[in-house]
């Protein structure tokens, strides 16, 4: 009894302590701590969101696909196969940004710049090259049209046409294939036509079908072509070519002269002439790639660019030599057309990469 008396007071049982502190912590979290059980989600959702961002960005872009009935206006599309990777820009010309073939760039691009010059690609319609002073007459009326070069505003000379710098509407697109469309309305250039442009992947490569249809009452002139760049470095461009329109002192042809053999193509000349009688592919190699373009037929011509001091050169197939409106050669020397109303003029060129032994 006394043992008792002095022993102190009764400890509890083990356990029970243990078990009265769980109880605390959880009428804690219940009543009194709202404020923990927000940081404890804050916490679990920067976490959350943290793995969801680094997953994206290990992810492949996802390809864009068009909301039905919705206009898209996704500022880029991605096309693909096991080798092929295609990134095109619809609210600019519907070109080219980027042509990947096995992890490799194809085309020349200028990643920090977003204006058309650092596509890759990009068409030339409802007419290629320059137009002197941006004037000419046709069915006795006389056309001014506005220079439009996207660097230069001394530029003297409207160029490669309209269809380069407008946005074009997404029309169709799957995971390999992309239907871009645009309707040019009355303006300076005072016919209605319609560009569309078909992008299709295939094993090593891509098919660009480019058409144009005159919209107007009346017939309407009209060229295309393809403005591709590509990387110069260790560069050789072989064509089969009959002549060239050498351009002036105005950066328009002066003279058409015949050719025996390729010129110097990529060597310290800088070239920018337009030349005749293309014929064959147009073969790009590099030391472990090769690169073959099979313009349409109706690209007999071929303007080289080859601007000093710069890390890249353009081969552009088209169907017309610069500044073709005003030429008074026939049309079959200069490639000048005119569509008839409602008349659809279509072309398709590819490009395929291969590796070199």
């Amino acid at each position: 009894m006394l043992r008792r008396l002095f022993r102190g007071p009764a400890r509890p049982r083990p356990g029970a302590e243990a078990g009265r502190r769980r109880a605390d912590r959880l009428e804690r979290k219940r009543r009194g701590a709202p404020h923990a059980r927000r940081a404890d989600f804050r916490n679990r959702n920067a976490r959350r969101q943290s793995r969801q961002a680094r997953d994206q960005a290990l992810a492949p872009a996802p390809t864009a696909i068009r909301t039905p009935g919705r206009r898209n206006e996704s500022p880029r599309l991605l096309l693909r196969n096991d080798r092929v990777a295609l990134c095109l820009t619809p609210a600019l010309g519907g070109g080219v940004k980027s042509f990947r073939w096995n992890g490799r760039e194809i085309f020349h691009t200028r990643p920090g710049d977003a204006g058309p010059l650092a596509l890759g690609c990009f068409p030339l319609s409802p007419f290629s090259g320059r137009i002197a002073r941006g004037r000419f007459t046709a069915e006795g009326r006389a056309i001014t049209l506005e220079r439009n070069h996207p660097s230069d505003p001394d530029h003297p000379h409207t160029l490669h046409g309209f269809d380069w710098l407008a946005p074009f509407e997404t029309v169709e697109v799957k995971e390999t294939r992309a239907v871009l469309c645009r309707q040019h309305q009355h303006g300076a250039w005072p016919w209605r036509y319609e560009a569309e442009q078909i992008y299709a992947l295939t094993n090593d490569g891509y098919r660009h079908a480019l058409a144009i249809t005159n919209l107007s009452d009346r017939p309407m002139p009209a060229g295309l072509g393809l403005h591709p760049y590509f990387p110069r470095a260790r560069a050789r461009l072989a064509l089969e070519i009959d002549g060239v329109w050498e351009n002036g002192a105005t950066l328009i042809p002066s003279r058409w002269r015949a050719l025996v053999g390729a010129p110097d193509w990529l060597g310290r000349t800088p070239l920018d002439h337009c030349f005749t009688g293309r014929r064959g592919p147009i073969v790009i190699d590099w030391p472990s790639c090769r690169v073959t373009i099979a313009p349409d037929p109706a690209f007999t011509f071929a303007v080289v660019f080859t601007p000093p001091g710069e890390d890249y050169f353009c081969v552009e197939p088209v169907s017309h030599m610069p500044d073709a409106v005003n030429r008074r050669e026939s049309p079959a020397a200069t490639g000048w057309r005119w569509l008839a109303p409602g008349e659809r003029w279509a072309t398709t060129s590819s490009f395929e990469a291969a590796a070199k032994p």
